[in-house]
């Protein structure tokens, strides 16, 4: 195993487990975090080549081909969702409170959510890609080819910090963003380009964030209706 090799999956993993024991203290470190995510990435990744990233398009995927595994890896994604919530239940025999979260991005009119969905939702889902596929994997993998084994614990490993930053949703969303992590990495992977798992996770954001604002609209309204005598 390369010292490059080990040194992203040490960086990924001593993230995750830091993360998740000082439970990263989101509100007033949100942007400060958000911009070392962001900005690091772009950074290191104006340091790496194009080919290595996956930014480049690959050779050989037309239109049809990229839909298609966009599609199949948007699919494989959501079980994980379900399957976090069944393994949670089992173990504790009852499902963490309710989870509060998105309700800065889904509260307000339409235009304010479309505005979300335009303009902050994609260059997220971009930067998340970016820093926990593009540059653990690109660069982790990079190289000669590696052993089943060795690929399955660096896409493991990069999903790590992925889940960790979702640790406010609750253990549910954590799990769940895990396992669609394993799903998103193992799409870089075979389509051999950046953009595949960059598609799925903007489509995977815009359905659910839909879903959590039509919630949040019929709870508002509920919560607004006067009580029955």
């Amino acid at each position: 195993m390369s010292p490059l090799l080990l040194l992203a999956i040490l960086v990924s993993a001593s993230l995750a487990v830091w993360a998740v024991v000082r439970k990263l203290p989101f509100g007033p470190w949100a942007p400060a975090l958000t911009v070392l995510v962001g900005g690091g990435s772009l950074l290191a990744a104006g340091l790496v080549p194009a080919e290595v990233l996956g930014i480049a398009w690959p050779t050989g995927m037309g239109p049809m081909s990229f839909a298609a595994v966009t599609a199949l890896t948007l699919v494989a994604a959501q079980p994980p969702n379900f399957l976090a919530g069944a393994a949670i239940l089992l173990i504790r025999g009852r499902l963490p409170p309710k989870q509060r979260i998105y309700t800065a991005m889904v509260k307000g009119g339409p235009l304010r959510f479309v505005s979300v969905q335009t303009f902050a939702v994609p260059p997220m889902a971009f930067l998340e890609e970016l820093a926990f596929r593009a540059i653990l994997l690109g660069v982790g993998l990079s190289g000669d080819s590696h052993p089943l084994w060795v690929a399955s614990l660096v896409v493991i490993a990069a999903a790590l910090p992925f889940a960790a930053g979702h640790v406010r949703g609750g253990e549910i969303q954590m799990l769940g963003t895990f396992l669609s992590g394993i799903v998103y990495g193992v799409s870089f992977i075979v389509a051999d380009t950046i953009w595949v798992p960059v598609a799925a996770h903007i489509l995977h954001n815009w359905f659910w964030l839909a879903v959590l604002r039509q919630r949040y609209l019929a709870e508002t309204t509920a919560s607004n209706e006067p009580s029955q005598a």
